[in-house]
């Protein structure tokens, strides 16, 4: 089975036939143990994925908690980002709560194929536009779908998930 279908055991898939409710809330950062995304209206289809676990096992690099992405595919499965803090924003230090790499973070929709994805890497970046034009730190990170890559003490274990 291709490892993007193998989700972490906190993830659960409804989907429904008629849009009813809507779960996500782009001004709300996920730092709090749980996140949801729904399925883009224009795709004919309707649902919602939500995810919940440890606070420190999920994070969100979408401008709600204040980071702002550059060098990021909208097409991508795996892939190198950089990312700033938006200054003054308080959010962006949860990333980093329990260590940020395996951590599972929310990305914005214009960033890769999946609503979510592993940090699979990161690293500071001593220098970028971003950060001499803001002053923010600036840090690379190596995103990937491979949830059940994720140190096992981070939270639930992976499992395959069908919908």
């Amino acid at each position: 089975m291709p490892s993007y279908l193998r989700l972490p055991t906190f993830l659960v898939l409804a989907f429904a036939g008629q849009r009813a409710l809507s779960l996500n809330d782009w001004s709300v950062p996920c730092t709090q143990g749980e996140c949801s995304w729904d399925i883009p209206a224009s795709s004919g289809s309707s649902g919602s994925l939500q995810m919940w676990g440890p606070s420190t096992a999920i994070s969100d690099i979408t401008p709600a908690a204040g980071w702002h992405i550059t060098n990021c595919d909208p097409d991508a499965m795996e892939q190198d980002i950089q990312i700033s803090c938006q200054t003054g924003a308080p959010d962006c230090n949860h990333l980093f709560d329990g260590g940020a790499e395996d951590t599972i973070v929310r990305l914005p929709d214009n960033c890769g194929k999946m609503p979510f994805a592993r940090v699979a890497k990161y690293s500071i970046l001593t220098q970028t536009l971003a950060s001499r034009q803001t002053g923010a730190q600036a840090y690379a990170l190596t995103l990937d779908m491979n949830f059940e890559d994720a140190e096992p003490s981070r939270g639930p274990s992976i499992f395959p998930s069908r919908a």
